[in-house]
């Protein structure tokens, strides 16, 4: 199917066609994906990706929490609580703008020190970079719903099975080889700090392919909530090429942050900048904005949502 490889530096969500366009109308997040204006996006999918419509194991899903089976740790195969360990300041991050939204990739010295594992997973996971999803308002741009609502956004932190995989790329295709954390961003009069570390610079990365090295130290567990009871089920990369290759571990409780966090979000460009002159002497702006980045959600199937407490 001619599908890029992934890897930790480029995530899941990698472009199939990187075709440089300018176009003078915001896009939303199927033309950043496809690199297209004319509204075509997941409903598009399957004529390249036949799972994005026949797979079984789709994401992102609404959340029915009354149709949720309710268990303890106990009940997986590790038998033990979800175990995170993060270091308090991660530095040589790097803020990376991919086309589609912001990204910070983790470099692999860091990475080592990063472990994810028990409750639903078999084996030992490290972080390989975090993003974000969103929507052109606060009414929606989160991936997962709960009961059929959306928060103002969704962070990902992206994690690969280092116990059974020798590589991320190998990991991101077969089943168990990626560990997803999800997590709702609620908007709110309250900015996140930690989020702010990385909100203020992305004006250094507006446009397609720039990438900076982050000024802060990063603490990604201010960027989680503090209760951490999560649902969990069996799902998929979310963008093409959709490998159904992750086990969701989406927690219950949002955290907070700004208005004005969020509109940082969506000045970012899905387009490379240009140098286009306009007739004014001005220099012309790249109006592709990533108004909305986020995929719909899709049939659960006969899967089972677990929520752990």
């Amino acid at each position: 199917m001619g599908v890029k490889p992934i890897s930790p530096h480029h995530p899941h969500y990698q472009h199939q066609h990187n075709h440089h366009r300018h176009h003078h109308q915001p896009l939303k997040y199927c033309d950043v994906i496809n690199n297209i204006a004319n509204g075509s996006g997941p409903e598009m999918w399957p004529e390249k990706y036949p799972i994005a419509s026949q797979g079984k194991r789709q994401s992102p899903i609404d959340i029915r929490t009354g149709d949720c089976e309710r268990c303890s740790p106990q009940h997986f195969p590790a038998r033990r609580a979800l175990e995170m360990e993060y270091p308090s300041h991660m530095d040589n991050l790097t803020l990376v703008n991919g086309g589609h939204g912001w990204r910070v990739d983790v470099p692999p010295e860091i990475a080592q020190k990063t472990l994810l594992t028990g409750g639903p997973l078999e084996g030992t996971y490290r972080l390989a970079q975090f993003h974000c999803h969103w929507g052109k308002n606060s009414s929606c741009g989160s991936e997962h719903t709960v009961d059929g609502k959306s928060y103002a956004a969704e962070l990902h932190f992206v994690h690969w099975n280092t116990d059974k995989f020798s590589c991320f790329n190998d990991a991101a295709a077969a089943d168990g080889g990626l560990a997803v954390l999800g997590v709702f961003l609620r908007s709110s009069p309250e900015a996140n700090n930690e989020l702010s570390k990385i909100t203020s610079m992305l004006c250094e990365v507006a446009f397609k392919d720039q990438r900076v090295p982050l000024r802060h130290r990063i603490d990604i567990r201010k960027l989680m909530p503090d209760n951490k009871v999560y649902w969990t089920y069996p799902g998929s990369l979310t963008t093409p090429p959709l490998y159904e290759s992750v086990t969701w571990i989406v927690f219950r409780e949002p955290i907070n942050c700004s208005e004005e966090q969020l509109q940082c979000m969506r000045t970012m460009r899905c387009h490379e900048k240009l140098n286009e002159i306009l007739d004014d002497g001005t220099q012309n702006p790249d109006e592709s904005l990533v108004l909305e980045n986020f995929r719909p959600p899709q049939p659960l199937y006969d899967r089972i949502v677990r929520y752990v407490a």
